[in-house]
């Protein structure tokens, strides 16, 4: 019936075909090495589970508020759109996502859920002037949440 199909990467493949003596060159990263580079990847290893923001930035506005700007990660890493997002702080500028626990809620309009790698954009607060870190997840449909990724903001 043939040889079983197995599963293997990208960069075994090119290997493989160049056991059999074909002449393989490879231009550019290894898929291993995009997925290190991918802003989206998360340390949770489950299929379907939303990925963290790359690129966050957020800018002060009027009233203590903050707009929060990233591009969206799907519901399943690089695919499909999230279901919901999830804005907390910190007071103080801490670059860790580790204090998302202990972090305060923070109310936020409704984001447009666009695919994965388009502009998004969350307007957040209000806060009290000072220094914060932002701490920024997402959800998918069946509550699984991302890694979360965090920006510092100063606000007058």
């Amino acid at each position: 019936m043939g040889e079983r199909l197995r599963a293997k990467t990208f960069d075994q493949y090119l290997a493989e075909l160049g056991s059999h003596g074909a002449q393989v060159r490879r231009h550019g990263p290894s898929l291993e090495e995009l997925w290190e580079r991918n802003p989206c990847r998360t340390s949770h290893s489950g299929a379907g589970t939303p990925k963290p923001h790359a690129m966050i930035s957020a800018t002060p506005l009027v009233g203590g508020k903050v707009l929060l700007q990233f591009r969206a990660c799907g519901d399943d890493g690089l695919l499909g759109r999230a279901a919901a997002y999830e804005v907390r702080s910190v007071p103080g500028h801490f670059p860790t996502p580790h204090l998302w626990p202990s972090a305060t809620p923070l109310a936020h309009g409704d984001p447009s859920l666009p695919p994965a790698g388009q502009r998004e954009s969350i307007s957040a607060g209000p806060l009290p002037p000072g220094p914060h870190t932002l701490l920024l997840r997402a959800r998918d449909a069946a509550g699984n949440g991302s890694a979360v990724g965090s920006v510092e903001v100063t606000l007058p």
